[in-house]
């Protein structure tokens, strides 16, 4: 009986620590923009957009950027896939902008409508 609950213990601590490996290796990939770098990619989008449609309300610019900057994160997954990526990037951020603007209008009123 001995035997079994030593061998349970090593079982649940090598599952207790399969767990935190999971974890630690799920959240750097959850991360892999930097945050200074999301920021500017953010300030960037927030002013273009600003630029681009001076009447639309500025909590929809920024809803706005909060979207494409996501399906930046999500497409590219990390910076370094982002710099070494062979596509056009111009294309891909107006597609996101363009997908974007479909989900915010989708929520918005027509007098906030973009």
């Amino acid at each position: 009986m001995n035997w079994n609950n030593e061998k349970l213990k090593y079982l649940y601590f090598a599952f207790i620590a399969l767990i935190i490996l999971l974890l630690i290796h799920s959240e750097s990939n959850a991360f892999g923009f930097k945050t200074q770098s999301i920021r500017q990619m953010w300030y960037a989008c927030y002013n273009t957009s600003v630029n681009k449609e001076p009447r639309v309300h500025l909590s929809v610019h920024a809803m706005m950027c909060d979207c494409v900057i996501d399906k930046g994160r999500e497409w590219y997954v990390t910076e370094e896939l982002y710099y070494r990526s062979n596509d056009n990037t111009t294309e891909m951020w107006i597609a996101f902008v363009d997908d974007c603007k479909f989900e915010i209008q989708q929520i918005l009123t027509p007098q906030e409508s973009i």
